[in-house]
């Protein structure tokens, strides 16, 4: 008896030691945790403040960047290529960003061409892992053209978690990082070909064109895999179909500096805008000599000269080039490091294409 007793009194004994070994570990631990709130409560708070550049901090890692009020790359490029170029300057700070959150609550006016460069610069950031959100234009115009643009299609409603949703057919074609997508730019010229005449059909000079200018940014943009990038979109309008193409490597004028320099050093009192107009006219021959170099932006110039697309616009470095309207090609303050393509396809462009054939 005496022996079982003892046994008893051993086990409770053990059982109680255990539990006083479990109290003082969980009271280490609330005295770890209480300390650490102390400490974190004795932090200077930075409080939220909207600065001159429109960049607001956060913290060391999380940036918001405001967007201008005139967010039309057509009508005002010098305001949408500093803002974009203002991401390039957060990607270049010594900090790692490791979030940024873009404020597009005063947008009063918007196109394509802005959406398209936003859309290129969240995709480049998505690629080196950085998250990005935001917020929609307070005016409903603005509202609803971003959210019937396509740019929302690969985006959640941060509220709801559901993905947007629309009825029209504009889309923004978001690939090509390193190679081209030639069957699904074939598609949406076929779309646009049957939205305009009623019938299918095939459009052999824009997919001409797509072709090249896809081909250029997979051959000449950076080296690094994120910045091989293009946008192919095209918009529905009642009669005619708008059609962009961006691409965020070097840009025209960069290359054509690095790989012509002897040629362009003979022209030196030309600007940026004569040196991107010999360009696309053929002015400037390949240090080679092969015949096959430097024949792309010709096809381009080709195409809008012959009148198979209209109203031409081509963004890239500081130049603003109008084919259309030669006066209204500019020098830009703002250097936009890549190249946009803009262009419109009406029932006007495809009877002359369709009638050089009877000639």
């Amino acid at each position: 008896m005496k022996r079982r007793y003892k046994r008893k009194n051993i086990a409770a004994i053990r059982i109680r030691l255990w539990n006083a070994h479990n109290m003082r570990r969980r009271r280490r631990v609330k005295d770890k945790a209480k300390y650490i709130r102390i400490q974190r409560n004795k932090r200077k708070k930075v409080k939220y403040r909207r600065e001159r550049s429109n960049i607001t901090y956060y913290s060391n890692h999380n940036r918001t960047l405001v967007a201008p009020s005139r967010f039309s790359l057509l009508e005002y490029p010098e305001d949408v290529i500093g803002f974009i170029n203002k991401i390039e300057n957060l990607l270049s700070e010594n900090v790692k960003v490791k979030s940024i959150m873009f404020e597009l609550h005063d947008i009063t006016s918007i196109d394509i061409g802005a959406v398209c460069l936003l859309l290129s610069k969240l995709n480049e950031l998505s690629r080196k892992r950085i998250q990005n959100w935001g917020t929609l234009p307070k005016d409903q115009k603005c509202r609803k053209f971003i959210e019937e643009s396509g740019f929302l299609d690969r985006m959640r409603d941060m509220s709801s978690g559901s993905p947007f949703s629309r009825k029209n057919k504009n889309l923004i074609l978001n690939r090509g990082f390193d190679k081209t997508d030639n069957a699904a730019t074939a598609k949406e010229i076929r779309k646009a070909v049957e939205h305009i005449t009623g019938k299918q059909g095939y459009f052999k000079p824009i997919y001409s064109i797509a072709q090249e200018i896809c081909a250029n940014s997979v051959e000449h943009a950076n080296e690094k895999i994120y910045k091989k990038n293009w946008l192919f979109s095209s918009s529905y309008l009642n009669d005619e179909v708008v059609f962009t193409m961006t691409d965020i490597g070097d840009g025209i004028l960069k290359t054509l500096k690095r790989k012509l320099v002897k040629q362009i050093q003979d022209g030196l009192f030309k600007d940026s805008v004569d040196v991107l107009v010999n360009a696309f006219e053929k002015q400037y021959e390949s240090r080679t000599q092969d015949p096959n170099r430097n024949k792309g932006l010709p096809k381009i110039y080709k195409v809008s000269s012959e009148k198979y697309i209209k109203n031409l616009i081509v963004v890239t470095n500081n130049v603003f080039l109008d084919f259309d309207n030669p006066e209204k090609s500019k020098m830009l303050r703002n250097t936009f490091k890549g190249t946009f393509y803009y262009w419109i396809l009406n029932k006007e462009c495809i009877e002359k294409w369709e009638k050089r054939l009877e000639k």
